[in-house]
């Protein structure tokens, strides 16, 4: 008998995102054993020396850097993808080498950078961790991040772990990062394997996860996010297996997300915020779900916990995220609006400030990476929703009301935002915005990917050959993922301006230890994004910011005079010393501004020139009094002792052009 036309399409569609059958996952496991993990780390080991070679070439300039590093990232995913997510292996077989994949990933950071702090958000962090080492103070003011203080959960345990080991600040930073990387990935694995009941659907997922561009640079870094989304794994794990355990594990897992709740909320204000909505969304599924036994109370006790949590900390601490988050996200709404009305072209990708852009064959690399998830989310998306763990035949005209696991279709509609943050990261003001909440997005995102592709391969493609060619697909999304969150800046090079750690080098250190050991510490100056975060460490400064309340100041470095205007910045800004790094003369900035957010754009896009750094020279009341060749520093306290009018610019013009014009001699016919 022949179906209908009508039939046959919904039969077609059904069996391309329809649900599918986890029964013939992880049938006959093999029992564990260290052959593949040893093997991994082997031949992980050999290729980090190919990554510190290809590093050691790029900070020499040898064009050869760029293909041999990329190269070195891919064969560190590649040979263990292909272990961990064979059909029938022991489930702590596949962990062990996901856990080395997570850890590689993690050194190709220390191998950027390591003997010191190379990236931006983690000087940041380490000048409070010294306030907490030196001060013996939580709340020490932070004038490069005044909130980073507020939310010690990261500094804390460094700071600990300083002390009770004798190791630097740095050093304690790595371990507690290196930790902070090792619960992640097993939590991600967990998390996985859990709702699906599969431990080859959970590597699958957490190599996909690993393709996210958070999680080979931002959460590889020393930031409070990077420990913040340990808590929130952490607490996901928690409620999404509420549904599962017994009445006596589902009140011992309430407890322990409730007890986790107060770390978050130390640690970073935004993944806490996230945190609590993700848990309130579960709870409301967990509501809905017209199915008997489920656990509402301990999911609604957990929800209350993760809003009250941040909530009161905020109150007892009064932190500034309003003016630090209000205007990022309202500008990022602004622009995704004007994309999506076509009145805005949007941002240009893979190209920096400085119209450097990525080679193009690492761009297809980026692009193919969203682009494998966006198929995966397609043909898995409502697979996932229709998710049933324990079905032993998955049927096709399976509804999705009531649904079959709370956890999938949580994850499935986490995943359903993966859309929303790549349309952020077009833009030019919300790209930050699709950035920070990818590494939370791609938690769900990674399993609806997994989902989709066990349920083709598991069918008809389960030979060595498509194993081969899924290999390589995951370690092409973790290259294509670390080139969108880190682009070129991963390999080590020569000096850059204006590229946060590619701009860090030996004469910047010394200039910032000069200032801690001549002009004593906690003086105001003015400097440059680079210098200022180096003031701020080791020179122990403090460096203006326009992000909480200090002027602008960039004008000081756009006009060939120093005039009323700088003048006044100086005493408005209470300012003692200017360091100028004449370097910025030659080159625009790859990060988009040398001393504050708009200061290239409002001043014609155009570098600041060679005499308009060196006007203080020609300045009274101001002296020079270190000259370390490409970087100067400046004393402008004599500026501040000069008592000026108390009129604006213009009347002041016109006070000068009324004196003159009353003080020159007659000339002839006119009367005196």
């Amino acid at each position: 008998m022949t179906l209908p036309s009508w039939r046959r399409a919904w039969s077609a569609i059904w069996w391309l995102i329809g649900r599918s059958d986890p029964s013939a996952l992880d049938a006959h496991t093999l029992p564990f054993s260290w052959r593949a993990p040893a093997f991994v780390l082997l031949v992980t080991c050999a290729d980090l020396n190919l990554v510190a070679y290809a590093q050691g070439l790029g900070r020499e300039g040898e064009a050869s850097s760029v293909f041999i590093f990329w190269l070195s990232v891919f064969l560190l995913v590649g040979p263990g993808a292909y272990l961990a997510t064979r059909p029938n292996r022991d489930w702590k077989e596949r962990l062990a080498i996901l856990v080395i994949i997570g850890q590689s990933l993690h050194l190709i950071r220390f191998f950027h950078t390591p003997t010191r702090f190379g990236f931006f958000d983690e000087f940041l962090h380490w000048r409070t961790a010294l306030d907490i080492l030196e001060l013996h103070s939580l709340f020490a003011f932070n004038s490069i991040l005044p909130i980073s203080p507020l939310y010690p959960g990261l500094e804390l345990p460094t700071v600990a772990l300083c002390e009770l080991a004798g190791i630097s600040i740095f050093a304690s930073s790595i371990i507690i990062i290196a930790i902070a990387r090792f619960v992640s990935v097993c939590l991600l694995f967990l998390i996985f394997r859990e709702t699906a009941r599969s431990g080859r659907i959970a590597a699958i997922a957490t190599i996909v996860f690993m393709g996210n561009s958070s999680f080979g640079n931002f959460h590889a870094q020393y930031a409070y996010e990077a420990l913040a989304f340990v808590f929130f794994l952490y607490m996901l794990r928690l409620v999404l297996t509420l549904e599962e355990a017994d009445a006596g594990a589902r009140w011992d897992n309430a407890k322990l997300a409730i007890l986790a709740t107060p770390a978050l909320a130390v640690t970073h204000h935004l993944t806490s915020y996230l945190t609590a909505a993700i848990a309130a969304s579960v709870a409301l599924l967990y509501f809905l779900r017209p199915v008997r036994g489920q656990p509402r109370r301990q999911a609604g006790l957990v929800m209350a916990f993760a809003f009250a949590a941040p909530l009161v900390w905020a109150w007892l601490i009064k932190p500034p995220t309003g003016p630090y988050l209000t205007p990022l996200i309202l500008e990022g709404l602004a622009d995704l609006g004007r994309l999506l009305s076509g009145a805005s072209g949007g941002r240009k990708l893979f190209v920096a400030s400085d119209g450097t852009s990525v080679p193009l064959l690492l761009q297809l690399l980026g692009m193919s990476s969203v682009l494998f998830v966006a198929v995966g989310l397609f043909f898995g998306f409502f697979r996932t929703l229709t998710f049933d763990p324990a079905a032993k035949d998955a049927g096709r005209d399976a509804s999705l009301w009531p649904w079959r696991s709370s956890s999938a279709v949580a994850l499935g509609l986490l995943a359903a935002c993966y859309p929303l943050t790549v349309a952020f990261r077009l833009t030019v003001a919300g790209w930050e915005i699709g950035n920070r909440l990818s590494s939370f997005v791609s938690v769900g995102a990674a399993f609806v990917v997994a989902i989709s592709i066990t349920h083709f391969f598991q069918a008809r493609w389960r030979g060595r050959r498509s194993m081969t060619i899924l290999s390589v697909v995951l370690g092409a999304m973790v290259v294509g993922g670390m080139i969108n969150g880190w682009g070129v800046a991963a390999l080590r090079t020569t000096y850059k301006v204006g590229a946060d750690g590619q701009s860090v080098e030996p004469v910047g250190l010394a200039v910032a230890e000069w200032s801690r050991r001549t002009l004593g510490q906690g003086n105001r100056f003015v400097a440059d994004r680079v210098n200022g975060i180096l003031l701020s460490t080791i020179g122990r400064q403090l460096p203006l910011s326009t992000l909480f309340g200090d002027p602008g100041f960039a004008g000081l470095f756009y006009d060939e005079k120093f005039s009323y205007a700088e003048r006044n910045i100086v005493r408005s800004g209470d300012v003692d010393y200017v360091l100028v790094d004449l370097r910025l003369s030659q080159a625009l900035p790859r990060v988009g501004h040398y001393y504050e957010p708009g200061d290239i754009e409002a001043h014609g896009d155009v570098p600041p020139r060679l005499q308009d750094l060196l006007k203080f020279d020609r300045a009274a009341d101001v002296d020079r009094i270190m000259d370390a060749g490409q970087i100067v520093i400046y004393d402008v306290r004599g500026v501040r002792s000069v008592r000026l009018p108390v009129i604006d610019p213009p009347a002041w013009v016109a006070c000068r052009i009324c004196w003159l014009h009353r003080s020159r001699a007659p000339g002839e016919g006119e009367t005196p």
